[in-house]
């Protein structure tokens, strides 16, 4: 796939525009759709936009890597805010879809969609949707689509191998399957985060394994492609290294910090830590002393191809 990095910037700026205004769409909603904590100025979950423009610069490179062709038909299953899809419908001339169950967070997606379309962003030739939707059952017909992508979201589901088996029934034969996630096994950082940080992340781990989810699925996403009748094309680990001065603040830090904050009542509710422990952690981790880091965090990415 041909990219243009020359759009990127347009693109970062309406969301970090997104972060300052702290607001959510606009699609009569508001943000009440069920996306996590709102107590950061009403937007919800804005710990995924600030960790996917952290992000952004290596996840670009694997646009590159995807052998799209204009005029496909794609659907980002999981879209979230829909970056994803954005990125796509911004550089080719591609029919994209973007699934989600959150109304909330399609709203925001929607809003920022039309103002790239009100500015030329998106390619002439594209067109760019959000529909409302579960992964588990999608609102489309059968082999719909030429490319599936799911990204960071699989290490939420509970039941992956039935989420595989519908994606692959909305692609049309001869189409790919691509998913991307986290193996926590496959990150590491110098020096060590302190204690009070290293327990919020702990505790958000676990608050995301009560609910079935799986920090360690980046290494059996090619196992589910195969089990669900693909053929793997490409398996691929994307890293991306950091050198963080003591004179900057660690971005990981601080959208680390808000994600442990938006399941703060899940982390209360299941005794995962007791209140005052947890708002020990976080005044403690908040006002840390800023010291020199280097971190790695890795991305596992697998592509399928179903059978002609």
């Amino acid at each position: 796939m041909q990219i243009d990095p020359s759009k990127w910037d347009i693109l970062d700026k309406a969301w970090r525009d997104v972060l300052e205004a702290g607001g959510g769409g606009d699609d009569g909603r508001g943000d009440g759709g069920g996306g996590g904590d709102d107590s950061q100025g009403g937007l919800p979950n804005r710990w995924q936009i600030e960790q996917m423009l952290a992000m952004a610069p290596v996840q670009r490179v694997l646009l590159q890597m995807l052998a799209i062709q204009p005029g496909w038909s794609i659907l980002d299953a999981g879209t979230g805010f829909g970056l994803l899809a954005m990125e796509l419908a911004g550089q080719a001339p591609l029919r994209v879809t973007g699934l989600d169950i959150d109304e909330g967070l399609l709203g925001v997606a929607r809003r920022v969609g039309r103002q790239l379309a009100d500015l030329g962003w998106i390619d002439a030739g594209a067109s760019l949707t959000f529909d409302e939707g579960d992964i588990y059952s999608t609102p489309y017909e059968d082999e719909s689509f030429d490319f599936v992508v799911s990204r960071l979201v699989y290490q939420h589901l509970t039941d992956p191998h039935a989420a595989t088996d519908e994606l692959v029934r909305v692609i049309r034969p001869g189409g790919h399957l691509c998913l991307i996630d986290v193996d926590d096994q496959l990150s590491l950082v110098y020096p060590e985060p302190t204690d009070a940080f290293a327990r919020l992340q702990d505790a958000y781990a676990a608050a995301q394994s009560h609910r079935g989810g799986d920090r360690q699925v980046g290494r059996k996403l090619s196992t589910y492609l195969e089990d669900a009748g693909l053929d793997v094309a490409l398996t691929v680990v994307l890293p991306q290294a950091m050198h963080v001065p003591a004179t900057v603040r660690d971005p990981g830090v601080d959208f680390g910090l808000s994600r442990v904050a938006s399941v703060r009542h899940q982390i209360l509710a299941e005794g995962i830590m007791g209140e005052a422990e947890f708002d020990e952690c976080m005044e403690l981790a908040s006002t840390e002393h800023a010291t020199s880091r280097f971190t790695v965090a890795a991305q596992v990415v697998v592509i399928g191809t179903k059978p002609a």
